[in-house]
């Protein structure tokens, strides 16, 4: 397995935590095909123009961070079945993880439940079942605030070095990416649950995730056993 694939395989770990709907393919492909027809580049329309990891990363957890404000201790969280605290302390797990790959702190975890993602996180969930989500929402604040602080100060190199995040040996930029891809689904939970409209994502986040997960189809496609012949 080379890069591309241990990416592409991060990737899709993320996204595939619920089944899509059986006609949302096709659903897709004409939405898609009626707004920009096959073979004209999205640039063409303006587009196209992937944001700064660094800047989208920051603006995601800010946008989470606005969403949680409304959450209350009562609801339940799809797909997973967890109360709001529960699904913020698996934030907030994963945000320490996160930090100590990136060199901000220690924080111990079992590292034969590295490779996946839900797992390494349960002790944590179950441990805040009745845990203050006040309490939970302020631990999470200061993690990701400490996080995003040294984000916004990585320059290229620091976005080069390969990190190890889960089953990825990759860079620091992509597993930015991972973590964008993330937080925007749990926001997407949470609106769900609260019955609003999620944030808009800006056209340059759009790209960048966008971008990087059509990187993950030929995976996708050989994990899921699916012949793509005789398309690309």
């Amino acid at each position: 397995m080379n890069d591309n694939d241990s990416e592409m395989l991060g990737l899709l770990a993320e996204l595939s935590a619920a089944a899509a709907p059986s006609d949302l393919a096709g659903e897709v492909v004409h939405a898609a095909t009626a707004a920009r027809p096959v073979g004209q580049p999205i640039t063409a329309l303006g587009g196209g123009v992937a944001a700064d990891p660094r800047a989208a990363f920051v603006e995601t957890a800010g946008e989470l961070a606005v969403v949680l404000a409304d959450a209350t201790s009562a609801m339940i969280v799809e797909p997973y079945g967890w109360n709001a605290t529960q699904l913020v302390a698996h934030l907030l797990e994963v945000d320490l993880y996160f930090g100590r790959q990136l060199g901000l702190w220690d924080h111990a975890i079992d590292e034969s439940m590295e490779h996946d993602h839900l797992r390494m996180t349960e002790a944590a969930v179950r441990a805040s079942m009745r845990a203050d989500l006040a309490d939970t929402i302020a631990k999470w604040t200061d993690v990701s605030c400490a996080v995003c602080e040294h984000v916004l100060a990585l320059d290229a190199d620091a976005l080069a070095t390969r990190i190890k995040f889960h089953m990825l040996d990759t860079r620091t930029s992509t597993a930015l990416v991972v973590r964008i891809f993330e937080m925007w689904t749990h926001t997407e939970d949470l609106c769900r649950t609260l019955r609003r409209q999620p944030p808009v994502l800006d056209a340059g986040r759009l790209a960048l995730m966008t971008r990087a997960a059509v990187r993950a189809i030929p995976l996708g496609l050989l994990l899921g056993r699916i012949e793509a012949d005789p398309q690309t």
